[in-house]
């Protein structure tokens, strides 16, 4: 059992690593002078991971799972952006770095969060604003699913 953890966060590590190049814009958006400031936390679910064909990756018999684990996102002046990981074991990874508006259209607003934990790990992660339902969306990344943002403070 402990050498599947090993292999779902050893997963989690590698899909963070992964990065998006995508086009960037300003910061702050003139227009509807949006800026992202306080806590904002959500549970991505445990999943399967998949293969390139979509079938769940299978080592020694078993369905490789990555656990289910809280982030915590902190925005603060300055386009200054904090995360907290944390696994439902409790193992917690923090990250620090700055996000930017790249996408501000009449439907969304994405937001890039380029972060490091100082020494391995540097993700970058996009959050979804949708302006029709105020709701804000953690978008995952290779087969990792989509969870909601609450925003807290």
């Amino acid at each position: 059992m402990n050498l599947f953890k090993f292999f779902g966060y050893l997963i989690i590590f590698l899909m963070i690593l992964g990065c998006n190049n995508l086009q960037k814009n300003s910061a702050v958006l003139e227009a509807d002078n949006f800026e992202l400031d306080g806590l904002f936390q959500g549970t991505q679910d445990a999943y399967n991971l998949k293969n390139k064909f979509g079938d769940d990756i299978i080592i020694q018999g078993n369905t490789v799972t990555v656990p289910s684990s809280k982030y915590k996102f902190l925005f603060q002046e300055g386009f200054k952006v904090s995360l907290q990981q944390t696994s439902e074991e409790g193992q917690i990874v923090y990250y620090e770095g700055n996000y930017q508006i790249f996408r501000n259209d009449d439907k969304i607003i994405l937001i890039e969060c380029e972060l490091s934990d100082g020494e391995y790990s540097n993700p970058t992660m996009t959050i979804e604003y949708s302006k029709s339902n105020n709701k804000f969306t953690y978008k995952g990344q290779d087969g990792s699913p989509d969870f909601n943002l609450v925003h807290l403070n």
